[in-house]
């Protein structure tokens, strides 16, 4: 949108918001206003300034993404992108005459109006379960076209007026091969929904290369934690998983392995069989972890992963087998690997 437009922002419609004394600081409020007819949110933060612009990432991701439903239709409409002038912490620090040590990269006020979304937490298990899938193709096939989003959470697979998932908050992405690409040392990801190759001290501190199956195996922590922890839209009393949001990444790389054998009971909110498919793909991705923490094996490539997480979650309705195919297919996607290593 080109064209000067008034909005009137109210703090007190806060939709989201997250305190920190170091980091983006996100904060989504209600607008109203009358140019667009649609519900708009405004997305407050405060951005590291050598990222590329959020609206930038995903402008790319739609022309790198023409003529592809599967991609167009699952990506968040971007209406307006501001950043606020002579708010950037470098000016800052300099104006108070601070020395920059280069530890912390300046940041900018950034305001981002774009449609009202919902998460799919608050969704029916059915379109639930269809707008995970919509955003898990979408992310892939946006992966493919070099834009990596490197931040998959429940806070981001969200679900718009239409019921399309959509995948949201690419604020923290990465474009492949583009030229003055940002480089920062800024840890990406949300600590329940980490690959757990990342909750490590290397991973933790950012000397391992984010790759694809990283996220998808996030898509897999995501969906468990959205079944066990919600109920007709709200969070259940106690809900379990806690120890997943410790704080602690070591902490929670132990919980999230012990779920293999410590899972919680499937929730009167959503099927047996979606219950099922969800710890056979953490199941995958346990297998998957332990195996590959004692041999060194090739890379696998991001298709393979793709496809083997779309095999593994439609799993039988008897968990016992369904849990059991899931460490079996990991063990074999390993074995292959391995072969592939050895032939080279």
């Amino acid at each position: 949108m080109d064209q000067p437009w008034p909005v009137h922002i109210d703090q007190t419609d806060t939709i989201h918001k997250r305190y920190s004394l170091r980091g983006r600081g996100t904060w989504v409020i209600k607008v109203r206003q009358t140019l667009v007819d649609d519900e708009l949110v405004a997305k407050i933060s405060w951005p590291e300034e050598s990222r590329w612009n959020e609206a930038y990432i995903i402008e790319q991701a739609r022309a790198r993404g023409e003529g592809q439903p599967e991609i167009l239709e699952h990506l968040p409409v971007i209406h307006s992108s501001v950043d606020i002038a002579n708010t950037s912490t470098s000016q800052i620090r300099r104006f108070f005459g601070l020395a920059d040590d280069g530890c912390q990269n300046s940041r900018v006020l950034r305001l981002l109006f774009s449609p009202r979304l919902s998460p799919i937490t608050k969704l029916d298990p059915a379109p639930l379960w269809r707008n995970f899938w919509e955003c898990f193709r979408c992310h892939y096939l946006t992966w493919g076209l070099g834009v990596h989003h490197r931040d998959v959470s429940a806070n981001n697979i969200m679900c718009n007026k239409h019921g399309k998932g959509i995948m949201n908050d690419w604020d923290l992405a990465t474009i492949k091969d583009m030229p003055c690409m940002p480089l920062n040392a800024e840890r990406t990801g949300t600590m329940p929904f980490m690959a757990l190759e990342l909750l490590t001290d290397a991973g933790w501190n950012g000397r391992l290369e984010h790759r694809y199956r990283h996220d998808s195996e996030s898509f897999a922590w995501v969906l468990m934690w959205t079944l066990a922890r919600f109920k007709d839209g709200k969070e259940i009393p106690t809900p379990p998983l806690e120890n997943w949001n410790s704080g602690d990444y070591e902490q929670c790389h132990n919980a999230k392995l012990a779920i293999g054998t410590a899972c919680p009971s499937p929730p009167s909110s959503c099927s047996t069989e979606h219950w099922n498919a969800a710890r056979t793909l953490v199941a995958y991705w346990i297998t998957f972890r332990t195996t590959c923490s004692d041999n060194k094996i090739e890379e696998p490539v991001d298709q393979e992963v793709y496809s083997r997480v779309l095999q593994l979650k439609e799993p039988p309705n008897d968990f016992n087998t369904g849990i059991e195919e899931g460490f079996l297919d990991a063990r074999r996607a390993v074995k292959r690997f391995s072969a592939r290593l050895s032939a080279l």
